[in-house]
Parts: C-alpha cells; sequence; structure tokens
C-alpha cells in the first residue's frame, strides 16, 4: 500500500491534470420537501468541488488551494507538536502575568524574560544514546575491503604508479 493510498483509502486514481468535479453539498441541492431544484450551471458550480490529484479546490476563489479541516485534523495529528504545545501551556500563562503586572506593551521586557528562563523541568527527559559496537559479518567485511581498495587505487591511478603491473581495479573484455 503506497503512502497515497493509506492517506486516501477511497480515493481512486487520478491524472495529475485530470479534474472531477463532483457534487459539494446534496442537501443544498433540494428543496426542504426533498425534492431536487433546478440548478443553473453556475449555481451547480458553486455547489461543487474540483478534485485535482487528490486536494480539493473550492471554485470561486481563483483554483488557489484552501485547507479544509478535514486535511488540517489529519496532518495536525502527524506533527510531533507536544514540546511546542507544552512549553506554550506554560510560558504563554507566565507572559502573560508579567504583562499584566508590569503594564508592559514593549516586548524588550518579555524577550528578557524568555531570554534568561529556564526550561529545567518543562521539557521531557530525552532518550538515552544507545551506543551500538560494530559486528563483522562477511557482508559488511566484503564491502569494506571493495571500498578501500578502490579508493587506494583510484588515489593512485593518476601518478601512474599501476602502470605496467599486475593490478588492476577491474578489466573491460573486448570481443
Amino acid at each position: 500500500m503506497t503512502e497515497r493510498e493509506q492517506a486516501h483509502p477511497n480515493d481512486k486514481p487520478q491524472s495529475e491534470d485530470s479534474t472531477e468535479i463532483v457534487p459539494y453539498d446534496r442537501s443544498a441541492a433540494s428543496t426542504p420537501t426533498g425534492e431536487p431544484k433546478s440548478t443553473s450551471p453556475t449555481e451547480l458550480s458553486r455547489l461543487s468541488v474540483a478534485h485535482r490529484a487528490s486536494i480539493r479546490m473550492v471554485p470561486g476563489e481563483g483554483d488557489r488551494w484552501a485547507p479544509t479541516p478535514e486535511w488540517i485534523v489529519s496532518w495536525r495529528s502527524k506533527l510531533p507538536l507536544q514540546t511546542i504545545m507544552r512549553l506554550l501551556q506554560v510560558l504563554v500563562p507566565q507572559v502573560e502575568k508579567i504583562c499584566i503586572d508590569k503594564g508592559l506593551t514593549d516586548e524588550s521586557e518579555i524577550l528578557k524574560f524568555l531570554q534568561h528562563g529556564t526550561l529545567v523541568g518543562l521539557l521531557p527527559v530525552p532518550h538515552p544514546i544507545l551506543i551500538r559496537k560494530y559486528q563483522a559479518n562477511a557482508g559488511t567485511t566484503a564491502w569494506f575491503r571493495t571500498y578501500i581498495w578502490g579508493v587506494i587505487y583510484l588515489r593512485n591511478v593518476d601518478p601512474a604508479i599501476w602502470y605496467d603491473t599486475e593490478v588492476k581495479l577491474f578489466e573491460i573484455q573486448r570481443v
């Protein structure tokens, strides 16, 4: 399953330049009694949303992209905002209190407070660094040996120390 299929499981694949118009709000296209009302092409255009390469385009905005609430919720859940939100949760009330107590309107005092403040105890403890020792195996040993001899050979081609010797990095067979 591709990343696109995971993000949009019900979407059918579309080409990059295809435009499909689908009804945006079916309830707006009918009367309260449930009877469909007549819609002009202009009205149908207003009640539709164009899908271009899985991005919803709302007509009437000059074909510019506008994020939908669903899109914002889906992306917000994927972003690692916990640390920033924790800092804001603690620092915003402190900054507001300083502004109210001292009657500050100048940002220089607020900047001094933020620069000289400490974040110890606010942020979570970082994960310990795990050091793994290298364990050689046949594959990595062969790769490393090939790499080192390749570097040695190529660095010594220019002064031609390999000239008139049997040392060859590779050989081209001519037919």
